[in-house]
């Protein structure tokens, strides 16, 4: 199964505590954060990665405000 096909539950719009239950049993970690240069909106990105025995890649979440605006397998770099 893919990340992707594991994170059905996942849509646009909510908020982190809502992520987590939706990804129940992955562990997130925080990856970055950044103020705006005007003060208005804070971006934070976080990594999930699955529970042990699943085959699935990690995924990353972006929000902004607390709202979840893109997910998918981080890059690698």
């Amino acid at each position: 199964m893919t990340p992707l096909e594991q994170v059905r539950g996942l849509r646009y719009g909510l908020n982190l505590e809502r992520v987590r239950a939706v990804l129940k049993g992955w562990i997130d970690h925080p990856a970055l954060a950044t103020l705006s240069m005007d003060g208005t909106s804070i971006s934070t990105v976080w990594d999930f990665t699955p529970p042990d025995g699943s085959e699935a890649d990690r995924i990353r979440i972006s929000l902004i405000n607390d709202e979840l605006v893109m997910w998918g397998k981080p890059a690698d770099v």
